[in-house]
């Protein structure tokens, strides 16, 4: 091998080696970049995954307090209406309960098949029968007892109801299921009393 080959393969060796230190800082430096940026979009993402817990954390906290501030004083104010303005009347007889405004006077029947409310010249009674005839439903009980008059179904509480309208007074009738009758009556009732009327039928329990 002549000095001109051996110079010539150096070259090409120096050449090859040159081009792979670039190659490998080059690339080095790439990867560099990649990972910065890479790192630095992870940084990114962290942040705005903090905000955004910290934003809900921050709505949940606003909205419990106004949840409880509009919801708790409704129920005990409701309740506390509910306890100075209405009594309530439990019949052992013919188990059923009703609740009845504290300023109507009551009178309960030596029978104790009910009680009757009076304020001034107004009159309610709740009162229960045995059904002795054994009427099987609330249609063929009122035919019977108040003949042929205006009826209308209603259902309080998921009781199913007969309202009975007879020379002005109105009755609201419910058959319980071992065949005794609770009638809820108002004896000519003006306005506020058919509201007091309603309300006591809404409490009625069996």
């Amino acid at each position: 091998m002549d000095e001109k080959q051996k110079q010539l393969i150096t070259i090409l060796i120096t050449f090859f080696a040159t081009a792979c230190i670039v190659g490998l800082i080059t690339g080095y430096g790439v990867w560099i970049i990649k990972d910065r940026q890479l790192k630095a979009e992870k940084v990114k993402n962290d942040e705005l995954r903090h905000q955004l817990s910290t934003r809900r954390i921050t709505i949940g906290k606003s909205q419990t307090p106004t949840q409880n501030q509009h919801q708790t004083p409704s129920s005990s104010n409701n309740s506390s209406a509910s306890q100075s303005q209405n009594k309530i009347y439990n019949n052992q007889r013919f188990a059923f309960s009703i609740e009845y405004p504290s300023n109507w006077s009551f009178t309960t029947p030596q029978d104790g098949d009910g009680i009757i409310l009076t304020k001034e010249s107004q009159e309610i009674r709740v009162y229960g029968t045995t059904n002795a005839q054994g009427y099987k439903d609330l249609q063929s009980y009122a035919t019977a007892t108040f003949g042929s008059v205006q009826t209308e179904d209603k259902t309080v509480n998921g009781y199913k109801g007969l309202k009975v309208d007879k020379d002005s007074d109105v009755y609201l009738i419910f058959m319980k299921n071992n065949g005794e009758v609770i009638s809820v009556y108002a004896a000519k009732p003006d306005s506020n009393t058919l509201t007091i009327f309603d309300n006591i039928s809404s409490s009625l329990r069996f």
